[in-house]
């Protein structure tokens, strides 16, 4: 696909599901590969005819539309101005273990964050949201929710 209609759509997605705007990720190029999308901040372009694609994958194309890694999502944490889902520690767990929640967001992707910190993606439709975690990454998140909250001593 052509870049210029790559980052035309990755644009029209961050600014309506997440409210990030164009200059704000003006440093990333994308490039894309079958249904992946990967993003990058080298300035050089994108090498496609590359074995391996460099940066991180930050979209697929599903039948849904453009769905955010969860990895990227973390990327961007700092940029996210909407469309993000944050949660109590009962309500991850349960999220983390399969289980749908009931919460008050717009239908699509959106991103998950324990409080204030992101910690993937998720889908929101009929008043629900479901995890789109990848199940590795859901185990380790399980593990630290077992540990008792760490307290920040002041330097």
């Amino acid at each position: 696909m052509c870049v210029d209609r790559t980052r035309k759509d990755v644009l029209q997605l961050l600014s309506a599901s997440f409210g990030i705007e164009p200059p704000d990720i003006a440093h990333l190029r994308f490039a894309e590969r079958k249904e992946d999308i990967w993003a990058s901040s080298a300035s050089a372009a994108l090498d496609l005819a590359s074995q391996r694609m460099p940066g991180l994958r930050a979209f697929r194309r599903t039948p849904q539309g453009l769905k955010p890694t969860s990895a990227f999502l973390v990327c961007i944490a700092p940029l996210l101005r909407k469309g993000v889902v944050r949660l109590g520690r009962d309500d991850t767990r349960a999220l983390l273990l399969g289980r749908h929640l009931e919460a008050d967001a717009n239908d699509g992707f959106i991103a998950l964050a324990l409080e204030d910190d992101v910690i993937g993606c998720g889908r929101a439709g009929g008043g629900r949201v479901t995890t789109l975690i990848p199940t590795g990454r859901r185990r380790e998140l399980l593990e630290a929710l077992e540990r008792p909250p760490s307290k920040i001593a002041n330097l």
